[in-house]
């Protein structure tokens, strides 16, 4: 939908979002650099947008090697 491409091109941390069926009905992958970034990516910037009544936050560690790749 174009409403998701205006969204990941407002919110310059959102790098992918996909539309899911069921439960959740979108999936963001968002690239911040700490923990208090995040905080405020979900609830000043994802929570401040139309339509969100619910997040469900996950976070993904990477180890140096990986980042390397």
């Amino acid at each position: 939908k174009k409403e998701l491409v205006l969204i990941k091109l407002m919110v310059k941390e959102i790098k992918t979002i996909d539309p899911c069926w069921g439960k959740p009905d979108i999936i963001v992958v968002a690239d911040v650099p700490d923990q208090d970034a995040l905080t405020q990516l979900v609830l000043s910037k994802i929570h401040g947008i139309e339509g969100v009544t619910q997040t469900d936050t996950h976070l993904v560690y990477r180890s140096p090697e990986s980042k390397a790749k």
